[in-house]
């Protein structure tokens, strides 16, 4: 067997190893603004994926009568509400609601809403589902970054994320 000799020089330089150090400086800032911006688009994704959701749930509890009722979705700046109005009761609007049955969903701090419907009332008619507007309506999600998410309803009662 044959031995090895060392020179006793063996490892990093000084040199190297600050090099290395300011690469990882320099990769870990960069990917900081890249996190960042995905973080809020996963944040306004996620708020308007369950507002979706939500919208379709209150059709569908319309559609089915549930409670005896008609159901409606109400839109503030820092909050929605899904809610139902007994029957027989008139006008169908927010104001005239079953407060017990309310649902409220409130955002995120960094979250507003924004709407197009009018007084941010929407009443799905029962039995057909059909909401209370004339022409198709959005609700906005902004974050505030600036990242916005658009969902749109439209006379039929079809609900899209944009």
């Amino acid at each position: 067997m044959k031995s090895r000799e060392t020179s006793g020089t063996s490892g990093f330089t000084l040199v190297e190893l600050l090099m290395t150090m300011a690469l990882l400086l320099i990769l870990g800032a960069s990917a900081v603004p890249l996190y960042g911006n995905l973080y809020t688009e996963s944040q306004v994704d996620e708020v308007a994926d369950l507002m979706v959701q939500m919208l379709r749930t209150t059709r569908v509890r319309s559609q089915a009568g549930l409670d005896d009722a008609t159901h409606g979705f109400y839109v503030d700046a820092r909050s929605y509400v899904l809610y139902e109005v007994s029957a027989g009761v008139t006008p169908v609007e927010y104001s005239n609601r079953n407060a017990s049955f309310d649902f409220v969903v409130s955002m995120p701090s960094a979250i507003t809403l924004s709407t197009s419907i009018p007084a941010g009332d929407l009443i799905f008619t029962r039995p057909r589902g059909i909401p209370s507007i004339a022409a198709t309506e959005t609700i906005t999600i902004t974050h505030e970054s600036g990242a916005r998410r658009d969902i749109e309803i439209n006379s039929f009662g079809i609900i899209s994320l944009r």
